[in-house]
C-alpha cells in the first residue's frame, strides 16, 4: 500500500496538506484501492512502464457520482500526474508544479482542469506497459542474473510485428536501454535514440517506427558502454 495513507473514522484515506477540491475524494477505496495504487497496481505498473521511478502516491480522485474517472497522484516528491481510467491514460502536470497551486486551479470555476499544462506519458500506440503482458517474473529474474544491472521491463509490443515482439528495457537507473525480442530470445542494446522519450517518439512516428531504432549488438554478459 502507498505510504501516504491513514485511517480516519474507520476509513482509509490519503494524506495531503491541502483541502480537497469539491467533487473530489481522498477515500482510498473510492479511488481504486490497491488494484490501482498497490505495489503491483495498474497505475503503478503503468508509471514503471513509462520509465518513471519512485513511489506512486494517490492524492485524490473525482467522486464516483461525477461519472469522471480521474485521479491525481504524485511520484516521489513534486512530480504530479493525472490518471484517466476511462482512457487508460496518464498525463504529467508540467505547470503548475506544486500541489497547492494545482488544487487551486482545479477549484477555480474560471479555470479548472483545462487550465493545467499537461502532457501524455503513455507507451507508444500498440504497445503495453502492463507487467504481466511483458513476461513472467521467471523471465526477468533470469535477465537480472545475466546482467550487472537490474533489467527493468518498460513496455512491449501487444502483437508481433515482422518477426519481432519487442520489450524495451532499462538497465538499472542509467540512461541505457535495451530491446528484448521474445520471439528469438535476442537482446540488443539501443544506440540511438538514447533517451526514453525519444525512443517512444520514434516508435510512435509513422514515418520512422521501430525501423529507425539503431542498436549495438552485445553479448549478455558485456556492458553496453555507448554513452
Amino acid at each position: 500500500m502507498p505510504s501516504n495513507l491513514q485511517s480516519v473514522d474507520g476509513r482509509v484515506v490519503t494524506t495531503t496538506e491541502i483541502d480537497i477540491p469539491p467533487d473530489w475524494t481522498n477515500v482510498y477505496e473510492d479511488m481504486g484501492g490497491d488494484m490501482l495504487w498497490g505495489s503491483n497496481g495498474d497505475v503503478t505498473e503503468m508509471i514503471r512502464g513509462c520509465g518513471i521511478e519512485g513511489e506512486v502516491k494517490p492524492l485524490f480522485a473525482k467522486e464516483p457520482y461525477t461519472g469522471e474517472a480521474l485521479s491525481l497522484f504524485e511520484v516521489e516528491e513534486n512530480q504530479f500526474f493525472l490518471y484517466n481510467a476511462m482512457e487508460g491514460s496518464i498525463y504529467r502536470i508540467d505547470v503548475p508544479d506544486d500541489l497547492q497551486a494545482i488544487a487551486a486551479i482545479i477549484d477555480d470555476e474560471n479555470q479548472g482542469l483545462a487550465a493545467l499544462d499537461i502532457e501524455q506519458v503513455n507507451p507508444p500506440k500498440g504497445w503495453t506497459n502492463h507487467y504481466n503482458d511483458l513476461g513472467s517474473d521467471d523471465l526477468w529474474a533470469e535477465m537480472d542474473r545475466n546482467f550487472a544491472d537490474e533489467m527493468k521491463p518498460l513496455f512491449g509490443m501487444k502483437n508481433p510485428q515482422d518477426g519481432k515482439k519487442w520489450v524495451i528495457i532499462q538497465a538499472g537507473d542509467k540512461n541505457e536501454f535495451w530491446v528484448y525480442n521474445a520471439i528469438d530470445d535476442e537482446m540488443q542494446c539501443i544506440k540511438t535514440p538514447c533517451d526514453l522519450e525519444s525512443i517512444v517518439t520514434t516508435i510512435d512516428d509513422p514515418n520512422q517506427g521501430v525501423q529507425a531504432i539503431h542498436f549495438v549488438h552485445i553479448a549478455r554478459n558485456d556492458k553496453c558502454n555507448i554513452l
